[in-house]
Formats: C-alpha cells, sequence, structure tokens
C-alpha cells in the first residue's frame, strides 16, 4: 500500500548531502518500518529501505542490524524459512557485511537460507549466491 511506496520513493531520493533532511529521511524511513507487521512483505520492504539508506550514508554495521532484524522476522513468521520475497534483503544483507569486511558472516547468512530454503527455486537461488 502506501506505506511501502512512500519508502520506496524515499530510498529512491539516494543520499542527500545535507544533514537535517538526511536526518528526516532516516526518521520517516524507521517509521514506516515500524509501521508494518514484522514478517510481512511489507515490514521486508520497508526494512530493505530503511537499510539500504543506511548503507548509503556509510553506516554499514546499522544496515547489519535492521537487514538481521527483518531476516530473523521473516523466518519466525514462516515456520524458521525465510519466504524468498526477502531474497534482495538478503543479498543486501550479505552487501552490508562485505562492506564491513564480514565475508564469513555473508556466507552464513546465504548457507543459513540454503540449509532451510522456503522452495527450491529459493535453494538454487542460495546456491547460485554461494557459487
Amino acid at each position: 500500500g502506501e506505506p511501502v511506496m512512500m519508502s520506496d520513493l524515499l530510498r529512491a531520493l539516494g543520499t542527500i548531502s545535507q544533514q537535517p533532511l538526511a536526518d528526516e529521511q532516516l526518521r520517516e524511513l524507521t517509521a514506516l518500518r515500524d509501521r508494518a507487521e514484522p514478517g510481512t512483505a511489507a515490514r521486508l520492504r520497508t526494512t530493505y529501505n530503511l537499510g539500504e539508506r543506511l548503507a548509503g550514508y556509510g553506516r554499514h554495521a546499522d544496515a547489519v542490524r535492521v537487514f538481521r532484524s527483518a531476516v530473523d522476522e521473516a523466518a519466525a513468521a514462516h515456520d524458521g524459512k525465510v519466504p524468498a520475497v526477502a531474497n534482495d534483503l538478503l543479498l543486501a544483507l550479505v552487501s552490508a557485511h562485505e562492506a564491513l569486511n564480514e565475508a564469513d558472516k555473508a556466507e552464513a547468512a546465504l548457507q543459513a537460507v540454503a540449509a532451510k530454503p522456503a522452495g527450491p527455486g529459493q535453494a538454487a537461488w542460495a546456491a547460485d549466491q554461494l557459487g
């Protein structure tokens, strides 16, 4: 719905050079994420948008924390399996780990999905990412 579209718009603005506006962008993205029900596609999308902006501002550790929380919420809501709709968010988590020189954690995130995929398509996707 509209909160997801607003979140997409705020992410699409990219990095903003004026600090007060950048701070407001992150506040709005956080509020939109917080209003979405954990484990839903809306929560995954708004979290993805928030994390991407955090990473864009060089706040990779914060992005990892935000992405990891969403992955954990999604798995909890789907019998321990991260739904395929979260694949973009998983790749963003991997990128944020790599930006922090945490290749082992990036690989572990993908291995966890490969070990317990939501379906055969996601199993192949995870194997491809690891390969």
